[in-house]
């Protein structure tokens, strides 16, 4: 997952730089303000933001499923499809049953670890 760096004298600079150095709509961004340097005298004030692109983020969660499961002693394949733009994610296993748990807990802390694994790459 690459994380862009974008400057600009406003945020809406920045984030305009981003979506065309990138060729993404803002949409498909997801943008975290750094910091805003204040200017001095003679100086005017520059905004400093981070930019992932969000199909980076799908591809990337679905890598980490496959890696944590494999870590784990499955052999698993994972499959991504989108209804409307939210990524859902289809785990193929050779041992369903293990891996789903009693009453789904398995796959419940499969959930957890994942979405606070992202969370910590992301910044949030």
């Amino acid at each position: 997952m690459e994380k862009h760096k974008y400057q600009g004298k406003t945020k809406e600079e920045a984030i305009s730089n981003a979506t065309i150095d990138l060729q993404e709509v803002e949409s498909n961004l997801i943008i975290k303000e750094l910091e805003t340097i204040k200017g001095g005298l003679f100086k005017s004030s520059k905004v400093e933001i981070e930019v992932i692109e969000k199909r980076e983020v799908v591809k990337y969660i679905k890598e980490y499923i496959v890696k944590l499961l494999k870590n784990l002693g499955f052999t698993a394949n994972v499959e991504i499809k989108n209804k409307e733009n939210v990524p859902t994610y289809i785990i193929y296993s050779d041992n369903d049953a293990l891996l789903t748990g009693k009453n789904g807990k398995n796959l419940q802390a499969l959930s957890v670890i994942v979405s606070q694994h992202i969370m910590k790459e992301l910044g949030k």
